[in-house]
C-alpha cells in the first residue's frame, strides 16, 4: 500500500500507479480536471514534478 508522504530524490517509486491513486478523488469530483491542475497536485503530494506524459 502507498503512502502519502515526500519520496526520495530519485522517485523512481513513482510510478503511474501511485500518481493514479493520489488523484483519484480529484477525477472522481472532476472528471474534465485539467492535465496542469494533476502535475500540481502531484507536485503538492510529492514535492516533485512529473512530465505531461505521466499526468
Amino acid at each position: 500500500m502507498c503512502t502519502m508522504e515526500t519520496i526520495s530524490q530519485d522517485h523512481a517509486k513513482l510510478d503511474s500507479d501511485i500518481i493514479a491513486e493520489a488523484i483519484k478523488s480529484l477525477v472522481d469530483l472532476d472528471p474534465s480536471i485539467k492535465v496542469k491542475s494533476i502535475i500540481a497536485e502531484v507536485q503538492y503530494r510529492f514535492n516533485y514534478t512529473i512530465c505531461y506524459r505521466k499526468a
